[in-house]
This record gives C-alpha cells, structure tokens and sequence, in this order.
C-alpha cells in the first residue's frame, strides 16, 4: 500500500471515529468531574485551607486535560475534512487487487483489501497537490528499485516519503 501511496503522492488512512468518539466523551467526562470539583471547592468559601491547596492542583489537572481534549477534538476534526473520496477508494482497490511481479497477489495486500472494504472512516492527503496525478491505468506493483528510478526521473526523494513507513524505528 505504501507503493501505491508513493506513486499516488496521496496518503490514505484511518481516523477510528469510533475511538475518536469514545476518547473524546471519556475527557469530557473527566474534565465534567474536575469543574464540579472547583465549583465545590469556590463555594466553600477562599478561608478554607484546602482551598488554597487543592485548588491550583485542580486548574492544573483541568488545563492539562482540556488540552487533551481540544488537541484530541482539532484533530480529529480536521481528519474529517479530509475524507477519502469513492474514486480513490476505488483506485486502491484495483491497485491491491492486481497481482505483484511475480503474478500472485500478497497476503498483505488481501488484508489492505478487507481493511479497505470494511472501513469507513478513511482520511486521504495529497503529497503533491500542485502536480497532475497519474491516471489509474499506470498504476503498477512496482520494485523499490523502479520507485528509485521514477523519483529520480521526477526530480524527486521518495526516501522521506518511504520512511514514513517503515517499522525500523522506535517510538517514544
């Protein structure tokens, strides 16, 4: 799939709505039970000791997860402007469906096909948006070798692109 993305110069990914959803109601649910705390903690009164104490301790925890939360909600909420549309769904379908070099289709690609299909909640982003895209017929299961040779052709270093993929490094 990462073949496809290269030559495609288009990216296409989950946004897990559902996930998105579920993370995004349990932060408003937290930050709920933090703003009810500091409404206790105002209403007792500002003579109470454990106003001065818990408090600043509250507002810290409420800006800390409110953060999360807007972050969590502006991303997700831009994924949403991006979705992919039925044509390039399609485009990666046939692409995934064609067999590689060797006339076989991968056990990879047959999962990306049952993902592809059962998904819908996919973001895509242009690479290029400036740059006419090839047509779907040119599509082809290329070797990295070719990919090489067709960025260089384009005047183009897909390495930055193809690392995005690998598995090779470690997360932090």
């Amino acid at each position: 799939m990462a073949n496809f993305m290269h030559t495609r110069r288009t990216t296409i990914f989950r946004r897990f709505d559902d996930v998105h959803v579920r993370l995004l109601l349990h932060l408003q649910d937290e930050i709920s039970a933090l703003e009810k705390e500091l409404l206790d903690i105002e209403q007792s009164g500002p003579g109470r000791p454990d106003h001065l104490v818990r408090k600043p301790t509250v507002m810290r925890e409420l800006r800390k997860t409110l953060a999360e939360y807007d972050h969590l909600f502006a991303n997700w909420s831009s994924m949403q402007a991006n979705k992919a549309s039925d044509e390039l769904k399609e485009q990666l379908a046939k692409w995934l469906q064609a067999p590689d070099p060797e006339g076989s289709t991968s056990k990879t690609a047959q999962a990306d096909l049952v993902w592809l299909k059962d998904s819908k909640d996919l973001s895509a982003v242009s690479l290029d948006p400036e740059k006419k895209l090839p047509e779907v017929s040119s599509f082809s299961k290329v070797s990295t070798k070719e990919e090489n040779k067709i960025d260089k052709e384009n005047g183009r270093n897909g390495a930055s692109f193809l690392a995005m993929f690998s598995c090779t490094s470690k997360r932090k």
